[in-house]
């Protein structure tokens, strides 16, 4: 029987203007524990999509232990990062001028 491969894109987002207290429990029951999984089951590889709103956020509000994480995960080729626009717009709706500004 040949081997199943699963594949799952993570896309951990939040908006910019989120509040502190939603961070730090995002960070505690969300991306926390998901970033520890990274690093657990040596076995598996994960695809991961950090919004830089988000990882700006954990940054500025001390949790640091999240990115270090996906760092150690990234570094070690258990995980890889996958990138979309800063804040989430969808590209081709996003015109010039939005661009400049």
């Amino acid at each position: 029987m040949p081997r199943l491969y699963l594949a799952f894109l993570l896309d951990l987002f939040q908006p910019c203007d989120q509040k502190q207290d939603l961070i730090t429990e995002i960070a505690a029951e969300c991306c926390g524990p998901l970033a520890e999984l990274f690093n657990f089951y040596r076995s598996a590889r994960f695809t991961v999509s950090l919004a830089n709103s988000l990882a700006q956020w954990l940054i500025d509000h001390g949790e640091t232990d999240v990115i270090e994480q996906v760092s150690e995960a990234i570094g070690s080729g258990h995980a890889e990062l996958v990138h979309t626009a800063a804040y989430h717009c969808i590209l081709p709706l996003y015109s010039s001028a939005d661009a400049e500004s």
